[in-house]
């Protein structure tokens, strides 16, 4: 409705607590300029952007739509259509694992080759190949989100070095 209104909402979020119950994530009431819902990991998910201009941009914002509580349409019209314009559904869940949103980065990787599918399987065609170092090693390089949940993925894949950027390589060693 507040899509279709053009109009900016607020909301609870939720999460679970150690009873396995939801509760509000904090006493924070978020805000949003919601675009569209996705379909992603067998959940719907509600994609827009932060009300709040910083540097230019309105920062990217992704929930859970089952997490979504007292959800209100506001009075504010919605901000964002010019970054809203180039998104694409299919590369944005590509590039996330869990759908945590945060700022892409390009990352480098060694793989076993018989990793490669796995990586494509994940990222599609936006997985490139940099370099074949023999008979079982590739150099591969593709855009990500760092979160938590990707390097844990990387970690669960074995038989794969970050090889670049620095800040991931460290985020993996602390892990």
């Amino acid at each position: 409705n507040a899509i279709n209104r053009n109009k900016c909402i607020s909301f609870d979020y939720l999460t679970y607590d150690e009873n396995m119950k939801l509760v509000n994530k904090s006493d924070r009431t978020y805000t949003l300029s919601p675009f569209t819902a996705i379909w992603a990991y067998d959940r719907y998910y509600l994609y827009g952007y932060d009300t709040v201009e910083k540097n230019g941009k309105y920062k990217e914002r992704c929930y859970r739509v089952d997490k979504l509580n007292n959800i209100r349409i506001l009075q504010q019209d919605r901000v964002g259509y010019d970054q809203f314009e180039s998104f694409n559904a299919n590369k944005f869940v590509s590039r996330r694992i869990g759908m945590f949103t945060g700022e892409e980065e390009k990352i480098t990787l060694k793989i076993e080759k018989n990793k490669f599918s796995l990586l494509v399987d994940q990222f599609g065609k936006y997985v490139q190949i940099v370099d074949t170092l023999d008979d079982n090693h590739l150099v591969v390089s593709f855009n990500a989100v760092s979160s938590e949940p990707f390097l844990g993925w990387l970690i669960g894949l074995s038989g794969v070095e970050v090889l670049a950027p620095q800040s991931v390589r460290e985020k993996i060693k602390k892990l």
